[in-house]
């Protein structure tokens, strides 16, 4: 799975960096091949048991980018989120105040601007 992962984001790489014209244009050699591009088809056919055709891959890349790009590597875990578990109005001798439980226990008072009655 990570050489897959790995594998992507190589493809990645090399879609960015050839042009539209680039699938169209001959190298050296006279076949329609990007260069850069072919290399990572060929890297992409050898780890494969069932490859797809060049053509086949190259739309497949190209639709993947098409509907919203291929996917990178994983991100690293972000801290724990504080949610609000309740919220109660409530009343005491300085007025109306909103009594805030978060999900990790904490709480809070949260007075309403105008507390006139």
């Amino acid at each position: 799975m990570k050489k897959k992962k790995v594998l992507l984001a190589l493809l990645a790489s090399v879609c960015v960096a050839a042009s539209a014209s680039a699938f169209a244009a001959c190298n050296n050699n006279g076949d329609s091949h990007d260069s850069a591009l072919y290399a990572a088809y060929q890297t992409y056919k050898e780890s494969t048991d069932n490859p797809m055709s060049y053509n086949e891959w190259v739309e497949d890349i190209l639709e993947k980018i098409a509907n919203g790009g291929l996917p990178g590597p994983k991100g690293e875990q972000g801290a724990t989120g504080k949610g609000i578990k309740n919220i109660e109005l409530l009343e005491d001798g300085d007025g109306k105040y909103f009594f805030i439980t978060f999900t990790d226990n904490t709480t809070e008072k949260v007075y309403l601007e105008n507390n006139e009655g």
